[in-house]
């Protein structure tokens, strides 16, 4: 009997366990990191993407968003591309993490 009462009360244990952890996370550009994590939320830079969150600067955001990453406050070559894909869309890119601007490294 008391064998019978362990296993129904690990049971019904496990499936409290597995409800707990389910729901949705939210993740605006799926790119498979959560928006929280995300250093650039509106546009997919994530590990399906190859770049996998890629900030070279370390400002809070990723180089798909990130029109200067060098911080040398000058659009070089390497900068332009992504400088005029950024103001050729309607839609914005998205933020960085919360850090973004305001410490550097800024690491979730």
């Amino acid at each position: 009997m008391k064998l019978k009462l362990i296993m129904l009360v690990s049971i019904f244990a496990l499936g409290l366990s597995f409800s707990a952890n389910a729901g949705s996370v939210a993740d605006g550009d799926s790119d498979l990191v959560p928006d929280t994590f995300d250093n650039c939320s509106a546009l997919a830079n994530g590990p399906g993407q190859g770049s996998n969150q890629t900030d070279s600067d370390s400002d809070g955001y990723g180089n798909a968003c990130d029109a200067d990453y060098d911080q040398d406050f000058l659009i070089a070559t390497s900068d332009f591309s992504t400088f005029l894909a950024q103001f050729q869309t309607t839609a914005p890119l998205g933020p960085g993490l919360s850090c973004a601007g305001v410490a550097t490294p800024c690491l979730p």
